[in-house]
Formats: structure tokens, C-alpha cells, sequence
């Protein structure tokens, strides 16, 4: 069942979920890095391919951390 969906089309899905929370709409503000973090990791393994949460959690941690550094700096 996994294989039905390509591992690009998965990868794309967390992306966009990940963006769609994290940018303002007219109906809500957007969530923090943070938060939409913590959404995907909610819905890893029912909506979202847990293999390709992880590796965008660990991106997203990643850039969080390098933009702390540069505010910091």
C-alpha cells in the first residue's frame, strides 16, 4: 500500500502541509515553525509517511537553528 504513492509525491506532501501552515491566510496566522512541526509529527504514519516527517523535521530543526545563530550573531 505504501508503494501506491510515490516517495516524491509523499515527500511533496509534507512540504506543502509544512508551508500551508506555517504562511498566513485570510482565515488564520500562521502557525510557528515550531507548531506546524508538531502537527506533522501528529499526523505521521495516518497522513503523513513517518520516514519523510522525520527528515523534514530534522531540515526544518536545522534551519531553525542556523537562523537562531545569525539573530544571535
Amino acid at each position: 500500500m505504501e508503494d501506491a504513492i510515490p516517495f516524491s509525491a509523499r515527500i511533496l506532501s509534507a512540504a506543502d502541509a509544512y508551508v500551508a501552515m506555517t504562511s498566513r491566510r485570510p482565515y488564520r496566522d500562521a502557525l510557528s515553525p515550531e507548531e506546524a512541526l508538531l502537527e506533522l509529527r501528529k499526523n505521521a504514519g495516518t497522513q503523513f509517511d513517518p520516514a519523510v516527517v522525520a527528515a523534514v523535521s530534522t531540515v526544518i530543526q536545522r534551519s531553525i537553528g542556523s537562523s537562531d545563530e545569525r539573530k544571535a550573531a
